[in-house]
């Protein structure tokens, strides 16, 4: 049975869809003159995308979501309302990402010494391949210099933490 709903319930999953119908940017949306949007893209109301950021064909940016410089967004994408996307981080083709994930924020990096903690700035990224589905609340951390990475087809959950540095499999 899970075989049949695989193949008959996306006919019904009004998520894409509806909005390749009318692909638009909403009028509250900023997007950077530098960045490139691919075709029938549909940007969501108070979407940010910043400079030279890139989104690929057909793919979808809900509301309130933030793209930030030099992000990359692939091809037939699905970003819910409210998913952060930090600069310089990736996403491969036929990814879904869903609400209040957070892809490029800040690992926990510290070093102590006699006169305290003090922050090791994390300025690597994260690269997700294709075909990957980030559940809602999800937090990935960028790497310390250079990249965190989950592999293509890979699943995660609601509330998943990937941290910093870490390689997730195909």
């Amino acid at each position: 049975i899970q075989k049949a709903l695989a193949q008959i319930l996306p006919l019904f999953d009004y998520k894409k869809a509806r909005f390749l119908q009318n692909p638009t940017v909403h009028a509250s949306a900023t997007v950077h003159d530098t960045a490139k949007i691919g075709e029938k893209c549909t940007i969501g109301p108070n979407a940010v995308i910043g400079e030279h950021a890139v989104i690929g064909d057909r793919t979808l940016i809900g509301a309130g979501t933030v793209i930030e410089k030099n992000a990359h967004i692939g091809s037939d994408c699905i970003l819910h309302p409210l998913v952060f996307v930090g600069a310089d981080c990736w996403l491969g083709n036929h990814c879904e990402i869903h609400p209040h994930t957070t892809i490029g924020s800040d690992g926990f990096g510290y070093f102590s010494d006699s006169a305290g903690h003090h922050k090791i700035p994390q300025i690597g990224k994260v690269i997700i391949e294709d075909h990957v589905e980030i559940g809602a609340n999800c937090a990935i951390d960028r790497a310390t210099i250079s990249e965190t990475r989950i592999g293509a087809m890979t699943k995660l959950d609601n509330f998943v933490h990937i941290a910093h540095n870490c390689k997730i499999g195909k």
